[in-house]
């Protein structure tokens, strides 16, 4: 199924086909060319036993790929969680040493860790000691000092397990996002969405008496859920009383199996999805959300630290299976399946999988996609890079996606509706095609 579509003639539209594509990372990476050789390999670490100077602000993101069950439309790289636990514990064991040797490294050693994001998968399939086992060893191999933002991904049965959310307190994390993505139970029911609403709101119910700050993902488009449908989720999600949400359209990916479906179940087309997300950033804008990115709400007065760097282009250190990363200029991305990762042995010092190092056009256009990305940039931390797409900016100025005053350039509220598209038009020509082939 293409991930771009025509675009009905009733939704205003700047551009001949809407992208539904998101960029969640770039480079991309093409997996005949990008390859890992011993060569890039050792180019990678050789670029890794300089101290950055000055020091660097960056970011941490682990990848936990166990899931107890599968959502229909998710892409991410999962597996399902294995009943012997002894394979948990191996996987965190080779995290540590894959953290162990990133932290033993001069550029890493230099960099300031701002936040620390444990996604998946669902981490909190983990047990509680192997939860609290990795999250005190993240901390204790890095440069975090001080009372950082640690972030975990989960369930919502597994995150009221009051043992788990101890360890995770003990341990220093102190926000905690999951998926809600409807709250209506025809759509979860069409979705593969296995937690009751009786479980979610026992979760957050129990998330808030431990104090953690508490995120949450809300999905459009998704089969059965049609703009009533949708009202009612956000109605209903803004009365939980969370400090955060996400919003997330529904992209149908040839690995779900939602894409195996997608005849058989209703789901709304181009133009209702783009009035279902003009609708959910007006209304929690109404109910005192702020959007602080493409798809982040945050309570008026909250700040999520990682967002807040993103406006640095930072660099990530990336452990774990399918993780994806960047250092010094490199980007890279470890192997996957599990089975790869787990059964590297002892020779491979990183589970290293797909590198690319940055050329200027690449390097530019990683910093400009910033602006799709967090809504606005700053003019003169970006210059050099405004300079060299001032062309580019100036056509979507005139075409009311973008707007600029003395400090910053900023999406307009159009704009904000069609970020994907913005984002294929500040890649560079010789890339775009590999923007549609995302890889899991």
């Amino acid at each position: 199924m293409s991930t771009r579509e025509n675009c009905p003639q009733q939704v205003k539209n700047p551009f001949k086909v809407r992208s539904t594509a998101p960029l969640f990372f770039y480079p991309m990476f093409h997996p005949g060319k990008d390859m890992m050789t011993r060569d890039k390999i050792n180019s990678f670490i050789g670029n890794l036993q300089n101290p950055c100077v000055p020091s660097k602000k960056a970011e941490i993101y682990v990848h936990i790929p166990f899931c107890d069950s599968f959502c229909h439309m998710c892409a991410c790289y999962k597996t399902h969680t294995p009943r012997d636990k002894s394979i948990l514990a191996r996987y965190v064991e080779l995290l540590r040493r894959e953290m162990d040797y990133y932290a033993g490294t001069p550029y890493v050693q230099a960099l300031e860790i701002e936040c620390v994001y444990f996604g998946g998968g669902t981490p909190s399939t983990l047990t509680r000691e192997l939860i609290e086992e990795l999250i005190t060893h993240t901390k204790s191999r890095f440069n975090i000092s001080g009372n950082k933002e640690i972030t975990f991904e989960g369930d919502v049965r597994t995150l009221k397990d009051r043992d788990r959310l101890e360890a995770l307190r003990r341990s220093g994390c102190n926000r905690v996002s999951f998926g809600v993505q409807t709250l209506n139970k025809t759509a979860r029911k069409l979705s593969g969405l296995v937690p009751t609403l009786e479980e979610i709101k026992e979760c957050i119910h129990t998330l808030r008496a431990y104090g953690y700050k508490i995120n949450f993902d809300l999905m459009f488009g998704l089969p059965g859920q049609d703009m009533d449908i949708w009202k009612e989720d956000l109605q209903a999600a803004v009365e939980l009383g969370v400090e955060g949400i996400d919003i997330y359209e529904t992209i149908v990916y040839p690995t779900t199996k939602l894409f195996q479906l997608r005849h058989k179940r209703p789901m709304a087309d181009g133009g209702q999805r783009m009035e279902m997300l003009s609708f959910a950033i007006e209304y929690l804008g109404t109910n005192s959300f702020v959007q602080k990115s493409k798809a982040i709400h945050e309570k008026d007065g909250n700040e999520f630290k990682l967002l807040q760097l993103g406006h640095e282009s930072p660099d990530t250190v990336a452990i774990g299976d399918s993780a994806i990363g960047y250092l010094n200029n490199y980007a890279y991305r470890n192997v996957s399946p599990l089975t790869a990762y787990m059964n590297r042995g002892n020779h491979a010092p990183l589970p290293l999988r797909l590198g690319i190092e940055l050329d200027k056009e690449d390097y530019y256009a990683r910093r400009m996609l910033i602006l799709p990305k967090i809504l606005k940039i700053s003019k003169s931390k970006y210059s050099e890079e405004i300079r060299h797409y001032r062309d580019k900016v100036n056509e979507m100025i005139d075409m009311n996606l973008i707007e600029e005053d003395a400090e910053y350039l900023k999406l307009t509220p159009l704009g904000k509706l069609w970020t994907d598209n913005i984002a294929y038009e500040l890649i560079p020509s010789r890339k775009r095609g590999r923007m549609w082939k995302i890889m899991y």
